[in-house]
């Protein structure tokens, strides 16, 4: 098993097409950047207040 050091971001957005995109997006450059083959997303629904 190989280890690495990790980060996480959260992210909270709308459940809509550019949110999607823009996501998506992101990951592809990370995975660019930093010469990652994948890169973890998880979606959970929530309910945020302020």
């Amino acid at each position: 098993m190989a280890r690495e050091p990790s980060k996480a971001l959260m992210l909270i957005h709308g459940k809509d097409a550019q949110s999607e995109k823009n996501i998506e997006a992101l990951r592809g450059i990370y995975k660019s950047r930093f010469a990652q083959e994948s890169v973890m997303r998880v979606d959970q629904p929530v309910c945020v207040q302020f």
